[in-house]
């Protein structure tokens, strides 16, 4: 009796950590790629110093910029004018993955030698206003 007690306890036990894994921000986003799911991702599970596949196995792939050297120019300007916010600034071999959601509001993650730099998960707490076409 208490083994088929048990053997029922250990199964309950699995099928809520199943549920609850499958419910997480980071598998919400993954499905339907929207904002509050990618931003609570981010600030509940990313963190600094984190590899591209951690990322990657959270977020997904991620989309590389299809203008690479215009986006490391525009960072680096952001980089000089706010260093509070690039640390460890901005260097040509550098790897950017962007993260969009279907309310088009998007992000772009840094590599550095395949570790998330320049990340601070505070910036994620809260989801700006989203704009909606007007119908």
């Amino acid at each position: 009796m208490k083994s088929r007690l048990r053997r029922y306890g250990l199964m309950l036990l699995l099928g809520v950590t199943i549920a609850i894994a499958g419910c997480s921000p980071a598998k919400h986003y993954r499905d339907y790629q929207d904002v509050r799911s990618l931003f609570a991702t981010l600030h509940k599970q990313v963190k600094s110093g984190d590899s591209i596949q951690r990322v990657q196995e959270l977020l997904g792939p991620g989309v590389q910029p299809e203008d690479r050297d215009k986006l490391l120019r525009a960072t680096r300007r952001l980089a000089e004018r706010f260093p509070e916010e690039s640390p460890v600034g901005v260097k040509d071999d550098d790897v950017f993955l962007h993260y969009t959601s279907r309310e088009d509001l998007g992000v772009f993650l840094q590599f550095r030698k395949g570790r998330l730099v320049n990340f601070d998960p505070q910036r994620f707490e809260k989801v700006p206003p989203v704009r909606t076409a007007p119908r």
